[in-house]
């Protein structure tokens, strides 16, 4: 006997057969959308969108991920913030530390490789200032050029010499006789610096004399040489900035040396240092800046105190910022019975031991500069 399916069990058999195929389907639909997903956010975390354009990133300080993210993405650099935050949240290495302020990346980086350049200190965008102070400089010069070149005033300047205290070990051994100039006279080493423009004199200080301990204190040889010393650190530096101006001749700065320390002997027959740079600083560096920058006259104590002509032994202060090889000069002269010298144009230096060999050595330097002046001598 046939019998003949009713027309409702007809379509049930229908759907059950067509079941399976739509279940098929979605999940097929599935798979194809969530590898175009998998790929899309591949190609997002390897940078693969990116043209290779170069941005600057300026963090805030304290910037969450989702800030940085939504920076990133407002500048087009990633597509996706939500694909960033959970990459930083889930799949990066190590939780990210990371810095404010300006960054250099670009639209065609990795995930990693943004997350890096994100996490390094940030690059410096302000202006620098270079200058070089050449050994021998006074403090006052310095200041002036500091002041021509618009980087501070020349009192700012003498402010942050003299009246500023500054955190390095030797502090104490610089004196504070109120008939001192500068106060920091000597201990400004000369050299190069480099310093971001908005810099202040007290910075420029700071790291002058960072470096006079970087080069001169921390030298070892140096440093044990002073340490045999009779004289103190600054009678060093004061000696050495006389040196400094009195002999710019590294065959014969150590003889000149000598001179000084001979005339500096107890019981010696010459006492004064009679030393022309001291007299030198005293009318034309102490002159100048209270005669013709203040309008006063330069204090009667102060210039006896630096003219060696009328003071004895060394100077109140260093008249100079001394070279490494002066102060080694000071620290180790040679070994001469001169009291006087002298040097005539063509660089030759003469030395006597007593007055009437220095009247000798005189006129013959006169003999040479007048053959100079006129054309006979080379």
């Amino acid at each position: 006997m046939v019998y003949r399916s009713s027309e409702k069990e007809i379509k049930r058999r229908k759907k059950i057969k067509i079941g399976p195929l739509i279940a098929l389907v979605f999940l097929i639909a599935i798979s194809v959308s969530a590898y175009v997903t998998l790929r899309y956010i591949k190609k997002e975390v390897n940078g693969e969108f990116g043209d290779g354009t170069q941005f600057v990133i300026d963090v805030p300080e304290g910037a969450s991920t989702n800030k940085i993210a939504e920076l990133l993405k407002n500048e087009g650099i990633i597509k996706n913030e939500l694909i960033f935050r959970g990459y930083v949240k889930f799949f990066s290495e190590k939780t990210p530390k990371f810095m404010y302020g300006p960054h250099d990346v670009t639209s065609g980086m990795s995930y990693d490789e943004l997350i890096m350049a994100l996490e390094v200190p940030a690059k410096d965008t302000r202006e620098t200032i270079r200058f070089t102070f050449a050994e021998g400089y006074t403090a006052l010069r310095m200041g002036l050029y500091l002041e021509q070149i618009g980087f501070c005033s020349l009192d700012e300047w003498l402010s942050a010499c003299n009246e500023e205290t500054y955190d390095v070990p030797f502090w104490n051994e610089i004196s504070d006789d109120e008939n001192k100039f500068i106060k920091l006279e000597g201990f400004l080493y000369p050299d190069t610096y480099e310093f971001f423009e908005d810099a202040t004199p007290v910075d420029v200080v700071k790291k002058m004399l960072e470096n006079f301990e970087s080069k001169v204190l921390n030298d070892a040889g140096i440093s044990e040489l002073i340490s045999k010393s009779e004289y103190s650190l600054e009678e060093i530096i004061i000696f050495a900035s006389l040196i400094e101006k009195e002999s710019g001749d590294e065959n014969e700065i150590y003889k000149v040396s000598s001179v000084f320390h001979n005339r500096l002997e107890e019981g010696s027959p010459f006492p004064s240092l009679q030393s022309c740079a001291t007299r030198n600083y005293a009318d034309y560096v102490l002159d100048y800046y209270y005669g013709d920058i203040r309008g006063e006259e330069t204090p009667e104590e102060m210039r006896y105190l630096y003219n060696t002509y009328e003071s004895s032994g060394l100077m109140v202060g260093a008249i100079c910022n001394p070279s490494v090889i002066s102060i080694k000069a000071v620290l180790v002269p040679e070994d001469t019975p001169y009291y006087f010298f002298l040097m005539d144009d063509t660089g030759k230096t003469y030395y006597g031991v007593t007055y009437n060999e220095h009247l000798a050595n005189i006129a013959e330097m006169r003999k040479v500069n007048a053959n100079m002046v006129s054309g006979i001598g080379e």
